[in-house]
């Protein structure tokens, strides 16, 4: 199952695809070109920045939005690990039949991990339109992005998500600084990169075949 992973996210990236430009054309002709932004709601806020030496500058906007994913992710994985409901989540997650036998409705878990997904992607969207503009259909790119973060970081890593984001940010900036273009060249083929080799790896350990020799099996004075 493991070996078959980023193939499946794959395929699951194509079906969200496929819902979302299903819905792209209702959208247009119920909102029309509706650009919208919260950028003017926040004041200075938007723009302002500290200096941090010579030419640097760090945005202000960005450094709370950094900050408040790295507090969002703690809360998240302190709830995961310490409560009942995140124990419940990660059984159905493993094991969604099993946990049924156990006395757990893993449809009420699915219920509450689905609203708990929900309150994330709104806390997350209104960020994105601190420092961002976007339009009823403009889904497709986060979505984008947001796969290839996953991909990135490792399915199930929340700790993993924010480090994918932060390689998919730095990946983008440097292409952007080489070429305009480069913005969307150079993170997606950091993307495929990873992908491919998760591909391999799985495809490896599929096989049998390790990188490295089981400790129960290397000679004596042998570390590696």
């Amino acid at each position: 199952m493991c070996a078959n992973r980023p193939v499946i996210e794959v395929a699951a990236l194509g079906d969200g695809f496929a819902v979302q430009e299903s819905r792209q054309e209702g959208l247009f002709e119920r909102f029309g070109a509706d650009t919208q932004s919260l950028a003017s709601n926040i004041g200075a806020l938007s723009y302002s920045s500290w200096n941090v030496g010579g030419n640097v500058y760090i945005s202000q906007l960005d450094v709370l939005t950094f900050t408040a994913a790295i507090v969002v992710l703690g809360v998240l994985q302190g709830m995961l690990s310490y409560t009942g409901l995140g124990r419940a989540i990660r059984a159905t997650a493993d094991d969604p039949g099993t946990v049924d036998l156990i006395g757990i409705d893993s449809r009420a878990v699915y219920s509450a991990a689905s609203a708990i997904a929900m309150v994330l992607i709104a806390f997350a969207g209104v960020f994105l339109a601190m420092r961002a503009t976007f339009t009823p259909y403009a889904g497709s790119s986060q979505l984008l992005f947001a796969f290839e973060t996953v991909v990135i970081g490792g399915v199930g890593s929340l700790w993993g998500t924010l480090l994918g984001g932060i390689v998919l940010g730095l990946a983008q900036s440097i292409g952007a600084q080489i070429n305009p273009i480069g913005f969307q060249i150079a993170g997606h083929a950091v993307f495929l990169v990873i992908l491919i080799a998760r591909v391999y790896a799985g495809e490896f350990k599929s096989l049998g075949i390790r990188w490295s020799m089981p400790r129960s099996e290397r000679p004596k004075g042998v570390s590696a």
